[in-house]
């Protein structure tokens, strides 16, 4: 994932005047005669308030105006008040249930912590526990996360890193950085999400077909090397961006090409069904996001769609839907200032 937002920030680059030429618009139904495309933006979380369905946080691009910077936004639906939090380089953020924010910076992998008014920031140390001393690395990138995940309480986060003498590692710290578990794996978890009752749902990719790898995290602390306790697997929906649980058996995720329904077998071994409930947009294939409300009732999909204007086409503002978990019941929400 670090990769991923890395390349992505590259390829976007900073120079606003930067143009990149169309390609595929014949091939989804637009104007072929068309001469520029505008940059995609940068779009990774869109994350319900845990504790009131009213109100989700999302990342707004700023590329536009200042370099490689983001906009951490919270929008309350019922008030109509839009604030922004945070300003700085962001490629993914969690909502705690504690009330707390972690954001991972795309450069330098650091997870950093603050409130949801923006203040009382700090970085995470994510120190090493050998033998009840405590030994800090917060300063080597080797030790920073690829990818991290919170608890459904919100109180604990579990992330991987490469160790500094070589070696895959998975750890579990507190919300204060404080590392509380650490083990060797060889597995490599990608998008991952924790469910109830410490399962950890993490993706693997093939050539044809995508497994969802299911990982006992407690036996992944008692055992090294440990492997998935189970695997389900799916036809390949292009990259996976992110997925969340709606129950013990149902997951949702955003692919390149949309948002789907993925229901699992019981013993959570064979293959899943999948069904489409939102589609992205050609030629803005992978930039659609979701979240799901604490209720687990209603779904928020964060769509960019094409725009021609002047002989121009860009995708550059986002359009916001509130749906049912089949897609219908389907509402625009509409967020001032976007």
């Amino acid at each position: 994932m670090y990769l991923f937002s890395l390349l992505l920030f590259l390829t976007l680059g900073c120079d606003k005047d930067d143009q990149t030429p169309v390609v595929p618009l014949d091939g989804c139904g637009l104007p072929t005669d068309v001469g520029f495309i505008e940059k995609y933006p940068t779009t990774t979380n869109l994350i319900f308030n845990p504790n009131n369905s009213d109100e989700f946080a999302f990342l707004k691009d700023r590329y536009f105006s200042v370099c490689c910077q983001q906009e951490l936004v919270i929008y309350n639906m019922a008030t109509k008040e839009v604030k922004t939090i945070y300003n700085g380089s962001i490629s993914s953020f969690e909502w705690s249930k504690q009330g707390k924010i972690i954001w991972q910076d795309p450069f330098t992998r650091f997870l950093y912590s603050m409130d949801t008014v923006g203040g009382n920031i700090f970085q995470l140390p994510l120190d090493t526990i050998t033998s009840g001393a405590i030994v800090s690395d917060s300063l080597s990138l080797e030790r920073q996360p690829y990818i991290y995940t919170l608890s459904p309480d919100g109180r604990r986060i579990f992330y991987d890193y490469s160790g500094i003498a070589g070696g895959r590692y998975v750890a579990i710290a507190d919300l204060n950085g404080r590392r509380l578990e650490q083990q060797q794996t060889l597995a490599f978890y990608y998008v991952s999400r924790w469910q109830q009752d410490d399962l950890l749902t993490s993706l693997v990719y093939y050539d044809n077909y995508i497994n969802f790898e299911f990982f006992d995290l407690e036996e992944v602390f008692a055992v090294p090397n440990q492997s998935a306790a189970s695997a389900v697997s799916t036809a390949n929906l292009g990259y996976i961006t992110s997925m969340d649980w709606v129950d013990d058996r149902t997951l949702i995720l955003s692919a390149e090409k949309g948002i789907y329904t993925v229901h699992l077998p019981n013993n959570l071994f064979g293959n899943a069904t999948v069904n489409l409930i939102e589609e992205a947009m050609c030629p803005a294939e992978g930039y659609i996001r979701f979240a799901i409300d604490r209720q687990r009732k209603k779904l928020l999909v964060q769509r960019f769609e094409p725009e021609y204007k002047g002989g121009n086409f860009g995708v550059k503002n986002p359009h916001y839907y509130l749906m049912n978990f089949d897609g219908t019941d389907k509402q625009t929400i509409e967020i001032p200032g976007l």
